[in-house]
């Protein structure tokens, strides 16, 4: 078996996430860091997640919100009877 075939076998995408966010057990961050050590494609997903922690870590925690606002559902009918409204005056002036 190659060391190409061999590494893509154990390249695990989930479990490197977790490492990233360190969720990991003590056994677990052992056995990827001597996966990293040998496994080139490990290696450049690892620094891409790195790199998307990062630029996560930079967007405000109101971006990440739960559906619409409170009160969103009544700001849009209030918003579609206003633009009822406009579009209805303006076909009364033509």
């Amino acid at each position: 078996m190659s060391t190409t075939q061999h590494d893509s076998e154990r390249h695990d995408s989930e479990q490197l996430t977790a490492y990233v966010l360190g969720v990991l057990g003590e056994q677990e961050m052992r056995e990827v860091d001597e996966r990293i050590a040998s496994c080139d494609p490990c290696r450049g997903e690892l620094a891409e997640l790195r790199e998307m922690e990062q630029a996560l870590g930079e967007v405000p925690p109101e971006a990440f919100i739960d559906g619409p606002p409170e009160g969103g559902d009544l700001l849009l009918q209030r918003t579609l009877r206003q633009a009822r409204a406009e579009r209805s005056g303006r076909d009364r002036r033509r």
